[in-house]
């Protein structure tokens, strides 16, 4: 089991620096690591479609239908990160594709808070959540996390390019790391189909 004051004591003894009690400790290690480490985390989790964040529920329509566009809009819930599915539809963590793709881009847009869509009510959504409790995290992404955070706290900590370099090095091998063993872990997933590639048939 980690805390969060391991994983940033992780972070400080890759950069050679001196461990922290607290986050409120009065010591420049723990000064950077309170200012870096929930602005990491949340990025960190938006990054990837990670298992132990994966959170599922049914948004009610809101009662105000937009101006135009949509018939209809659902308030985000207030602990997403990413959304990850639309009813039957994933949405796609990379580049947004036009035809044969995870989602058809016009069902929806996220404006603001809320999420507009042609999709019925209740609408059945995935997201990534705010994980805030270390122990739901797995073990790999403790460690990349504990890289991320060595890598953005090097400038201010030891104003050393090469050490930069070494740690943005082990950040990369930590993510391929967790990112593959999140993939052996999880299902495989059948992508939903377009029409412009349905009327082929």
């Amino acid at each position: 089991m980690s805390s969060i004051i391991e994983i940033c004591n992780r972070a400080l003894t890759k950069l050679g620096d001196n461990r922290i009690t607290s986050l409120a400790d009065n010591t420049k290690p723990a000064r950077t690591m309170s200012s870096l480490y929930d602005s990491v985390r949340r990025s960190e989790i938006r990054a990837h479609r990670w298992s132990f964040s994966m959170k599922r529920a049914l948004l009610p329509a809101l009662a105000d239908a937009p101006v135009w566009g949509f018939p209809r809009q659902f308030q985000l819930p207030t602990d997403n990160v990413k959304l990850d599915q639309l009813g039957d539809y994933y949405v796609w963590w990379g580049p947004v594709y036009r035809g044969y793709t995870y989602h058809s881009d016009h069902l929806y847009a996220i404006e603001g808070n809320r999420i507009l869509t042609d999709l019925p009510a209740p609408l059945r959504v995935r997201y990534a959540y705010d994980v805030q409790d270390v122990n739901q995290f797995d073990a790999n992404f403790v460690e990349m996390l504990a890289c991320k955070l060595a890598m953005e706290a090097c400038e201010d900590l030891t104003q050393s390019a090469t050490k930069f370099q070494q740690m943005a090095t082990e950040y990369a091998d930590a993510r391929n790391t967790a990112v593959r063993t999140n993939a052996i872990e999880r299902p495989p997933e059948q992508l939903v189909e377009s029409e412009w590639l349905l009327v082929r048939f």
